[in-house]
């Protein structure tokens, strides 16, 4: 109850954030989208070499590759995973309501610099993979060419997502000696359990609680199997990795 007192205006920001940005990202076209769009196309075009034309209202476009940039792949959705994240998993460790606040509005424009680098890769990987199955002789259809694209866009938002919030616990530690607060950190929090809710709610959650899976339920139940099969794929790799990392560790610590 403290913590709400004392970080409620906090969360408060965080929530209303990520709720206006939904609702704007959910009537925006690619005009009012540029703000995101602009940046990121750049971003793929200093990893890959390949130039778009933009089109208004439609997005940015490569007509030798037929691949569009468009309103769905701005990455907008993991711009507010990333600030629901940060606000409610660290801002308690601020020591008051004025840090928290200030650590809220680092989380937001933070999160917005993170996804153009990961949307700039995604979008990168997204049109170069299947180029480089394609000269390995493998053949797929269209149906499998979109669960590919969704498993690729999965995995490297899911990784990234990982990745943010362990920098983020990391740099909250450090910010806690810093300002010698006297905070109890909780181990559990170091888990990956915190990317993975917000993930699963945002994407999954939020179309399921407005009823939009009920248009196409085949496709949705379709589209949720791939999703919590990347990520759960992903959390139990991160999780060999870390214990085989600490195997490491405890073998040369031996005398």
């Amino acid at each position: 109850m403290k913590q709400i007192k004392t970080y409620g205006l906090c969360y408060l920001l965080g929530a209303s954030a990520a709720f206006c940005l939904k609702l704007y990202y959910s009537q925006a076209d690619a005009d009012a989208l540029l703000w995101i769009l602009a940046p990121t196309v750049g971003w793929v075009r200093v990893l890959s070499g390949i130039s778009f034309g933009y089109l208004p209202g439609i997005g940015y476009v490569n007509h030798d590759l037929r691949f569009v940039v468009a309103p769905a792949c701005a990455g907008v959705q993991f711009l507010i995973i990333t600030i629901l994240m940060l606000t409610f998993s660290f801002t308690h460790r601020m020591g008051n309501t004025k840090r928290g606040l200030v650590w809220t509005l680092y989380a937001a424009a933070a999160s917005y610099l993170y996804t153009i680098v990961v949307n700039g890769i995604r979008i990168t990987l997204a049109i170069c993979l299947p180029g480089l199955l394609q000269q390995a002789g493998v053949v797929m259809g269209q149906g499998m060419q979109a669960r590919f694209h969704t498993i690729i866009g999965v995995t490297v938002y899911f990784v990234s997502l990982l990745l943010w919030f362990q920098g983020a616990d990391r740099a909250s530690q450090k910010l806690v000696v810093w300002l010698r607060l006297k905070q109890r950190i909780n181990k559990t929090m170091r888990r990956n359990f915190s990317p993975l809710f917000w993930y699963l709610f945002v994407v999954l959650g939020v179309p399921f609680l407005n009823r939009a899976w009920m248009d196409n339920q085949r496709g949705f139940a379709e589209y949720a199997c791939v999703i919590l099969g990347v990520c759960l794929a992903v959390m139990g790799v991160s999780w060999c990795i870390k214990k085989a990392a600490e195997s490491v560790r405890k073998k040369g610590s031996m005398p």
